[in-house]
Parts: structure tokens; sequence; C-alpha cells
């Protein structure tokens, strides 16, 4: 149901274990919750896809986006608007029965939160990607983070590419953890 900033979430979803994949897509307006703009859990055995071509997703109290991977599959979030929260601008997790995630922003984009803009932390066992083009920005009386990405042991490579625009937070810009079994890389171009 649409969010109107009063209700918990601007757009809920979830779908069980014999479901297979799930894909959120927002083409264009506002989608605004008082908690969660986008509040969705992946149970099936297929990828779980959110898909922002143009628009705004608000969490007045938490955070834009807050989607979990609990399935068995692959994770991607690609935006191309503005993603913010009252706490986290975009948070995705994926539980250790999933794969890989990814999480890619296109140049129009702009992800703000007052504590993490992008926190992304992968417990699965494939790789971690983030690729931004445009602002991410996150700060809470200098403790902030612009990216933190987390890959847990039972991962593999961990990528962070700043293709352009800019990553700032008040503690750190980029915060990088990789647990895993493969290699980190980091790229700033901003």
């Amino acid at each position: 149901t649409p969010g109107t900033g009063t209700s918990p979430y601007g757009r809920w979803a979830t779908n069980g274990g014999a479901a297979t994949g799930m894909t959120l897509t927002q083409l264009a307006g506002s989608i605004s919750g008082g908690t969660y703009g986008i509040n969705a859990t992946n149970n099936g055995s297929g990828d779980l896809t959110i898909n922002q071509t143009a628009g705004t997703i608000t969490g007045s109290s938490s955070a834009g986006i807050n989607v979990e991977n609990a399935g068995t599959a692959a994770f991607s979030i690609t935006t191309a608007g503005v993603i913010s929260g009252g706490r986290q601008g975009s948070v995705a997790y994926n539980d250790s029965s999933a794969t890989d995630l990814t999480v890619t922003q296109a140049a129009t984009g702009r992800i703000t939160g007052s504590a993490y803009a992008l926190y992304a932390a992968n417990n699965g066992t494939g790789a971690t990607s983030i690729t931004t083009a445009g602002t991410v920005t996150g700060a809470k009386g200098g403790h902030g983070y612009g990216i933190d990405v987390q890959g847990a042991s039972t991962t593999t490579r961990l990528t962070v590419d700043q293709e352009s625009g800019a990553i700032s937070g008040g503690t750190y810009g980029i915060l990088a953890g990789n647990a895993g079994r493969g290699a980190t890389s980091i790229t700033t171009a901003g």
C-alpha cells in the first residue's frame, strides 16, 4: 500500500520459501513511510531485485530502503533517484543461504542517511559489489558513514567502485570489511 509518511512502510513485500524470486521496481514518483520507504524480505529460490529508475524513496525515522535476502539466490539493488532515511539511506542484507550482493547507483542518484547512507552486509556465499556514480552522504554529528560494506567469512571478493560523484561521511566516507576468501578492491574517482 502507498505510504503517506505516517504509515510505517511506503511499500512492504515478503514471499514464502515456496516462491521463486522477487522484483520491486520504481519508475517515477515518491514512496515514503514513517519508518521505511521500502521494507522487503525474499525467502524464495530466485533472485531478489530492487530497481529504481527515477523518483524518491524516503523512510522518515529509519531507512529509505531496508531489504533482506533470506532466499537462496543473488540480491541486487539499482538506484537512479533519491534515497533517504532518518538513520540509513539504503540497507541491504544477504543471509547465509544467499549468494551475491550487488548495489549499483547511477550518476543521477543521491543516497543520504543521518548515520549511514549505504549499508550492505553479505553473509552469503558469493561476491559483494558496490558501484556508485552519484552522491552518497552519511553524517550524524561527525559520526556518519557514506558506505559501510561487510563481507562474512563465507563470501568471496569484495569490490567498491566509485565511477564518479562524491562519497562522504562524518567519520568514514568508505568503510569496508572483507572476512571472506577473495580479494578486496576499492577504486575512487570522485
